[in-house]
Formats: C-alpha cells, structure tokens, sequence
C-alpha cells in the first residue's frame, strides 16, 4: 500500500504537535477523578498519621532559605523560589534548545483535613526533600454535661 504525501505530511504535523504538548495531555478515564494539582509544583504528598499530618514536598534545586511555610486554621501555605543554576554568572543561557525545569516564584495552598497545633509544627529539609509535621489538636472526646433542674 502506497501512502499519500498528503498522509505524511499530517503524520509529520501530529508528531509535532504531539512533542509540542507532550506532558499536557491527561483525561481521566472517569468523570470526577481528575487531580486539579496535576502537574503542579512542587509534588507533594499528604497523609496521615495517628497523632500527625505529614507533608512532603519534592523541591530539588530549591535552597531552604528560600522556602517559606505558614500555617494558618486549617490552610498551609508553602512558597519558595527556584533559581536559575547560572543567574549570577556570564554562563547565563542566552539561546535554549530545549527547557524543561521551571524556574522562578512558587506557592501552593492546602487545606488540612483537620485543625492542628500550630505552635507544635515543625519542619526537616534534606536532600531536596522538605517534611512537614502537623501535630493533630487533641481529639474531640464526647464530655457529659450535666442537666441542672430549677
């Protein structure tokens, strides 16, 4: 069978189109399951322990003095700043072929599933790895009150 150059060249044009968006592509195969943070900076993952909340974020390249995190009610804010490898230095890039690292001002919110103490938080950052600790309030225990008659 013999393709028509008409063919190839739609072929070509999907190709390209195809690396131009490469990474922008994603349909959940469900309605509802979409992740609104896909692709979002940086990665993160929050899960929960018996007596904590733990937050971890991917932020290699990221310097600690340049992450901020706040904790207010039941909404962590974490924000940062990715710098270029070159930005003080004449090997600044002056032509890219090919960028793929973001660089520049992030923040993220979340909201906690929970209140937690707030003056008991802590953070570790190690090898491009940040960890937040988020001690849960003391647990809502049922207390019986007693009915005062007249």
């Amino acid at each position: 069978m013999i393709k028509s150059p008409v063919w190839n060249d739609i072929e070509t044009l999907w190709h390209e189109m195809d690396k131009a968006f490469t990474g922008l592509r994603f349909t959940a195969p469900v309605a509802g399951l979409v992740d609104h943070a896909f692709g979002s900076y940086p990665s993160t993952r929050l899960h929960e322990g018996p007596e904590a909340l733990y937050v971890e974020a991917m932020v290699p390249g990221v310097a600690p003095e340049t992450l901020n995190l706040s904790v207010v009610r039941r909404t962590l804010t974490l924000a940062g700043e990715k710098r270029p490898l070159h930005a003080d230095t004449d090997a600044e890039p002056k032509v890219f072929h090919r960028k793929e690292r973001s660089e520049g001002r992030f923040e993220r919110r979340f909201t906690l599933p929970m209140e937690v103490d707030t003056d008991r938080v802590s953070a570790e950052y190690a090898d491009g790895m940040l960890r937040v600790t988020l001690p849960k309030l003391g647990q809502d225990t049922p207390r019986q009150v007693s009915i005062q008659t007249a």
